[in-house]
């Protein structure tokens, strides 16, 4: 049975859509908007610092 935690995560998580640039900025409102809930806001910020990895450090050599 999912947690509070993980239903709040896969709301907050559920329009990102594989565009960088574009889930980074939903992903700060996100971030935004769970500001109350800690567990939330820091599994979103995670996220959101797996994304701002320069995609040149995540490809192949």
């Amino acid at each position: 049975m999912p947690t509070m935690v993980e239903n709040a995560l896969r709301y907050a998580t559920r329009n990102l859509t594989g565009n960088r640039e574009a889930d980074i900025a939903f992903l700060k409102k996100q971030i935004k908007e769970y500001y109350y809930d800690s567990r939330v806001s820091s599994a979103l910020e995670r996220i959101l610092k797996c994304l701002m990895i320069p995609e040149a450090s995540t490809a192949a050599a």
